[in-house]
């Protein structure tokens, strides 16, 4: 399942996806305001989304930089960092 921002919605698919066993890739992984509460609650859905994720798709080198401080690496337990340049 692929989703895109940071939305309840992204985090319900998040959820629904691990829960079934079916892979997750978040579409805009590792961006951070670093204040759960501003925005609310989309940071929340971020790192949740992030955390529940088999492949993320990060806008920049910085939001690979935070997944990887936030224990999220490349290629450990099968999960991807992908940074997407255009």
């Amino acid at each position: 399942m692929l989703a895109q921002g940071d939305t309840n919605t992204v985090l319900a698919c998040s959820f629904v996806s691990r829960y079934n066993g079916i892979k997750f890739a978040h579409v805009e992984a590792g961006l951070r305001s670093f204040s759960d509460n501003d925005p609310y609650p989309e940071e929340l859905n971020r790192k949740l989304a992030d955390h529940n994720a088999f492949v993320h798709f990060a806008p920049d080198k910085i939001a690979v930089d935070n997944l990887r401080q936030e224990g999220i690496k490349e290629n450990a337990n099968s999960q991807e960092i992908q940074s997407l340049t255009f």
